[in-house]
């Protein structure tokens, strides 16, 4: 039986769904992931684009809350969940059972203090900050890429 990882951010839109996409790019043969928002607002264009740029394709995922995703699954199946946000990490329902509940901040897109180029710019760092908190948390439970 896979590993099953839940990743809960606001809207679930851009750094959980590239959470997702990565961990099924990378522990697919052992994790199942999963993303959520507590205020689903669609998946990002730009989350689509530059997960692209690494060669995984999320444009068929979909904005999804955290009520549907504990109505299909139980919170006691999830041997992990992150959230990427303290928005997140703050209004997230109790989820009695997970076997473990852990906070990762990633910053969103227009929130930095740098400067930078383009959205395309800083949406690149984001995803690539996504991408190691995915290897570090999942490799914890599955072991390395």
């Amino acid at each position: 039986m896979k590993t099953k990882v839940l990743f809960i951010c606001t809207h679930n839109a851009f750094r959980s769904q590239m959470a997702e996409g990565f961990a099924r790019a990378l522990f697919g043969d052992r994790v199942e992931a999963l993303s959520a928002g507590i205020n689903p607002a669609g998946l990002s264009e730009l989350a689509v684009q530059v997960m692209a740029e690494m060669g995984i394709d999320i444009s068929d995922q979909r904005s999804k809350s955290i009520d549907e995703i504990l109505s299909q699954h139980p919170a006691s199946e999830f041997d992990l969940v992150v959230t990427v946000c303290s928005s997140a990490r703050e209004m997230c329902p109790t989820l009695p059972g997970a076997k473990r509940v852990i906070h990762r901040e990633i910053r969103d897109m227009g929130y930095g203090d740098k400067t930078y180029a383009s959205p395309l710019e800083e949406a690149r760092e984001i995803r690539d900050n996504v991408k190691q908190m995915v290897i570090e948390v999942v490799s914890e439970l599955v072991g390395r890429v």
